[in-house]
C-alpha cells in the first residue's frame, strides 16, 4: 500500500512541474508503516523491487514536497474532524503550492474522515486522495468519490484472498485526461524508476 503513495506525487509533479507540492495527510498514525515517508517523497524501505536504497532518502530531490499531517485523535482518544483545518490550509497554501489532500475512510480503528470538504473545494485546484483501506465501503461511495475526481487507494486484504503487500490505485477519468495532456520533462520521473518497473 505505501508504494501507492508515490503515485499522487508523481502525478502532481507531471501536471504542474513548476510548483512545489504541499501534501496534507490525515491520520498518519493509522496508515501503513511506510506511508508517512512515502507521502514525503522518501524511501520507506531498504529495498525496492529494483535495488537497495537508504530509508529516508529523497526519491527525487528536484521535486519539492512539503508535508503537513493532522493526527487522528486528540489526547483523550477522541477522533478529530479536520475539515476546518483543511479549509484554512488549502486557502493559505493554494497560491504557492500544487495541493494534495489525503483522507482516510475505514482505517484499522474505523475512522471515516468527513468527505463533505471534497465537495466544498471542487472549485479549487486540490487533488484529493482517499485511502479506502481494505475496501470496507459501498460501491455508491466509490462512484461518488470518482465523480468528485478523487484518487482512490485500496490496500490488499487477506479477507479478499489477495497476496500480501498488494494494493491498487483507482484513477478517475478526469485525472487520466490531465496526465495524458501533460508532457513531463525526464527529470520529473527521475527517482521513481528506482521504485517501479513494468513488473
Amino acid at each position: 500500500g505505501s508504494d501507492l503513495c508515490y503515485f499522487p506525487l508523481l502525478f502532481k509533479a507531471s501536471i504542474a512541474p513548476d510548483k512545489p507540492i504541499m501534501n496534507m495527510v490525515t491520520c498518519p498514525e493509522e496508515l501503513g508503516s511506510g506511508s508517512v515517508l512515502a507521502y514525503q517523497g522518501k524511501f520507506f524501505s531498504q529495498r525496492t523491487q529494483i535495488e537497495k536504497v537508504e530509508i529516508g532518502e529523497v526519491v527525487n530531490p528536484k521535486i519539492t514536497i512539503d508535508f503537513r499531517s493532522y493526527p487522528a485523535r486528540d489526547r483523550d482518544g477522541n477522533i478529530l474532524d479536520h475539515k476546518e483545518d483543511f479549509l484554512k490550509d488549502i486557502k493559505e497554501f493554494s497560491s504557492k503550492y500544487s495541493l494534495l489532500a489525503n483522507l482516510v475512510i475505514g482505517s484499522k480503528s474505523g475512522i471515516e474522515d468527513n468527505i463533505a470538504i471534497i465537495e466544498e473545494t471542487q472549485h479549487l485546484d486540490v487533488t484529493w486522495v482517499v485511502d479506502i483501506c481494505q475496501l470496507r465501503v459501498s460501491r455508491k461511495l466509490i462512484q461518488k468519490l470518482l465523480s468528485l475526481n478523487c484518487l482512490l487507494l485500496i490496500t490488499g486484504s487477506k479477507f479478499y484472498q489477495s497476496p500480501p503487500f498488494c494494493g491498487a490505485l483507482i484513477v478517475p477519468s478526469k485525472m487520466e485526461e490531465q496526465l495524458r495532456a501533460s508532457s513531463p520533462e525526464q527529470w520529473v520521473c527521475s527517482g521513481f524508476d528506482r521504485i517501479f518497473s513494468s513488473f
